[in-house]
């Protein structure tokens, strides 16, 4: 056995920052290749690791909602208080690291399958990496290692293109994915200095080999079948790409590379629209999606690779959506799955990773047609329009959604988005009265009717710097209906027009989320007074014959926890109906 090698990290002439294997074994093809990563180490000691590498939803709703937060230092102070696996652990103290899918099993449910999936993932391993980066006390690294040797004890590989029940899901798609990104990243920052023996080396080595090729089969086969969708699909392309340009030793390298960089094409193509927007559409997604398509880039362009053709244009269509779709603050929108992040200090990081990058700032008005999404602006009101589709994994139904701020300040909110693992998600938070929208149901029958079947379409009608009207019509077998809403700004009033026109006698009703703010209705019900911090609010009634409705709802802050709002709501039954509101 060849004597064990340990090589840091080191600078050279190119500014780029070397990356020598800690360890070679003699499967390998024997060339001594020198790779670059191109995340620096001094970038790892100044961002939280889950900056770095962001957290997809599912990841980042339990983390919020299981530890209180979703960043590493919250993670790693779990690690240091023995509280990380308590969840997973049984009477005796050993982890069950199947212990969720085991309770799916036996009751043909999935009640937590989130919390199933992060431990398998082994997101935990990135934190405990980058402590030990950052401090090099040897604590970290054998805790690192201790995990994941647990982990591959109690998880034998099964073969790719199993069921996922075949291996409790966990050597199935994002799992084998996500852990594969977890042990790159890993290495990086473990190999700074002595923080392994050989024979944890060795077992790291060979589960990279491993996880690479059981991507490769799910993403060839998917690739082959013209079967691939979504940032799971191009998740399998990135990592593939990264893997094989750090480890050209690996005798499959070339292959990976070759299909990894077929699966981002064809995702591309397919997934990222012309305005930037991706058909997931959800803000916080699309940030990790466009992270997920700046780094191959950046492990390409690091080790002197040909990039992808197109693909500097890609990236800045996708930046420049982000930058102009976020809050009058600079914050992603909570709309369908997206949770609450700071889109100005991603895009700054972006652009410190990447400085070609070149963002234009926030504009005023627009209004983006392939993803059907729009901003208003002027003067102390600000309004996004969501009009895109409703029949996707991360999308909430109820479009043309609306978001409002007054003075910068939230005043109609979405309800937002929890953990996945709650059942609320389903139950309300996706379904369209939980969104500032018109809802139209058959008064008869209503038992036969769900939204979930129906998709309807909105179009753009019409759109100018201080006008959005959409119209939204609905077909199914069971109810016809049109709804257009025209959305105008003019002299500090927001003034909202909803029309309904249905082919039968139906419920149709007017929903407004309100800020977790102090709300109060006039004597009438006509008029809701907000008072926010920068001054009051009303939302007025201008049809005649209607009046509010209120009742306590649950949304999700800006916190990304629970909070409580004011659901205020108007119905009018028959075939068709106006809803004439304004804000002032």
């Amino acid at each position: 056995m060849r004597k064990t090698e340990y090589r840091k990290h080191e600078m050279v002439s190119t500014g780029k920052l070397g990356f020598m294997m800690p360890y070679r074994k003699p499967y390998f093809s024997g060339k001594v290749a020198k790779t670059f990563y191109p995340y620096g180490a001094e970038l790892w000691r100044e961002y939280d690791c889950f900056a770095l590498s962001l957290l997809d939803g599912g990841a980042f709703f339990f983390s919020n909602a299981h530890f209180g937060a979703a960043d590493g230092k919250t993670v790693l102070r779990a690690w240091e208080e023995g509280k990380l696996l308590a969840a997973w652990q049984g009477a005796d103290g050993k982890v069950e690291w199947d212990r969720f899918w085991q309770i799916w099993d036996s009751t043909l449910c999935l009640p937590r399958f989130e919390q199933h999936v992060w431990l398998n993932r082994l997101y935990c391993l990135l934190p405990l990496a980058q402590a030990w980066l950052r401090t090099g006390e040897q604590r970290y690294a054998r805790g690192w290692d201790k995990i994941f040797k647990e982990w591959m004890s109690a998880h034998p590989i099964v073969p790719p293109l199993q069921k996922a029940h075949e291996s409790r899901s966990c050597w199935h798609d994002m799992q084998v994915t996500t852990r594969l990104i977890m042990l790159l990243h890993s290495v990086f920052l473990l190999s700074h200095g002595e923080a392994l023996p050989a024979v944890s080396w060795r077992r790291i080595y060979r589960a990279i080999r491993l996880h690479a090729n059981h991507v490769f089969v799910e993403a060839a086969q998917a690739h082959a079948t013209k079967g691939g969708i979504g940032n799971h699909y191009q998740q399998k392309g990135t990592a593939l790409v990264a893997t094989a340009v750090l480890f050209p030793e690996f005798p499959e390298a070339a292959k990976w590379l070759a299909t990894g960089r077929s699966v981002l094409e064809e995702h591309a193509a397919a997934d990222i629209l012309a305005d930037g927007a991706n058909i997931e559409a959800s803000p916080s997604y699309s940030h990790f999606i466009a992270r997920l398509s700046l780094d191959p880039h950046l492990f390409l362009i690091a080790n002197g690779c040909e990039t992808i053709p197109g693909w500097e244009g890609l990236l800045q269509r996708q930046y420049a959506y982000l930058a102009q779709t976020c809050d009058p603050h600079g914050n992603t929108l909570q709309v369908s799955d997206s949770y609450f992040m700071s889109a100005k200090a991603d895009i700054a990081l972006v652009r410190r990773l990447w400085p070609e990058l070149a963002v234009t700032k926030r504009s005023g008005s627009n209004w983006f047609d392939p993803s059907k999404f729009g901003l208003l602006h002027q003067g102390c009101f600000d309004v996004a329009v969501d009009a895109g589709k409703t029949n996707l994994w991360h999308h909430h139904r109820g479009k043309p959604n609306i978001l409002v701020w007054y003075k910068g300040e939230p005043l109609l909110i979405d309800t937002g988005c929890p953990n996945y693992d709650e059942d609320v998600r389903d139950r309300w938070c996706k379904y369209a009265a939980a969104h500032n929208v018109v809802t139209v149901e058959p008064d008869e029958e209503a038992a036969k009717w769900d939204e979930l079947t129906a998709m309807p379409e909105c179009k753009c009608l019409y759109h100018d710097d201080k006008t959005i009207e959409i119209n939204h019509t609905c077909n199914t077998p069971s109810l016809n209906y049109n709804w257009r809403r025209r959305i105008s700004l003019s002299d500090g009033v927001c003034h909202v027009r909803d029309s309904v026109r249905a082919d039968r006698p139906v419920r149709i009703s007017l929903h407004l989320h309100l800020a977790p703010v102090n709300m109060t209705l006039t004597a009438n019900n006509r008029c809701a007074v907000i008072a926010l911090d920068c001054g009051k609010a009303r939302i007025n009634l201008l049809s005649r014959g209607i009046k509010f409705n209120i009742c306590d709802q649950l949304a999700i802050g800006t916190n990304n926890h629970w909070t409580r709002s004011a659901h205020l709501n108007v119905n009018k039954p028959g075939r068709t109906a106006t809803f004439e509101w304004q804000i002032v």
